[in-house]
């Protein structure tokens, strides 16, 4: 049996020091430990992290986001049509103004939105057929904070950005169009 990993050599900020859990997404499958050191991107899909693309099996987050911590968690999903994101600027915005609602607005811009979608879709296209499509889903989270939040000595906190895709086989959405 394997255990996955519970620390991350992607962390950083002020509780870098401090245990993190596995991010497992909608499209990882298998063991998770079966990764061998120094594979090349083409064996596994990768999750946009903090600037970072990291295999799947290797993402992770620290236990004391706020994001996992208290649910503060602001995400947009979004598909591609012949691998192009669809209405991104229209997903920006909404992304936007639930960020600005939520007086989070200077957690992300646009230009780190457009960055993380480009890197993933980057990285994972290689494993959607050309015919087929791809889901994204960006999360946004106030980051890591200890011991809490709105307690004095607790060091600011850095977003944490996450970005991943799913395969979207058009044999499973075409029943849904017209043509």
């Amino acid at each position: 049996a394997c255990t996955p990993p519970i620390t991350s050599q992607h962390s950083s900020g002020c509780c870098s020091n401090l245990p993190h859990i596995q991010v497992f997404t909608p499209a990882t499958s298998g063991n998770a430990c079966a990764v061998i050191p120094g594979e090349t991107m083409a064996s596994e899909r990768h999750v946009y992290i903090n600037g970072e693309l990291v295999p799947e099996s290797q993402a992770t987050i620290s236990i004391f986001d706020i994001g996992l911590l208290y649910g503060v968690t602001l995400y947009e999903s979004l598909r591609t049509f012949k691998h192009s994101w669809f209405l991104q600027s229209e997903h920006w915005r909404r992304l936007e103004r639930s960020l600005t609602y939520a007086g989070l607005q200077d957690l992300l811009d646009q230009q780190q939105f457009d960055q993380a979608l480009a890197q993933a879709l980057e990285a994972n296209e290689q494993f959607t057929d050309p015919d087929d499509d791809l889901w994204g889903n960006i999360q946004v989270t106030p980051g890591q904070s200890f011991p809490m939040p709105l307690m004095g000595g607790a060091a600011p906190a850095t977003p944490t950005v996450i970005c991943y895709t799913a395969p979207l086989p058009q044999s499973d959405y075409a029943r849904y169009y017209r043509t």
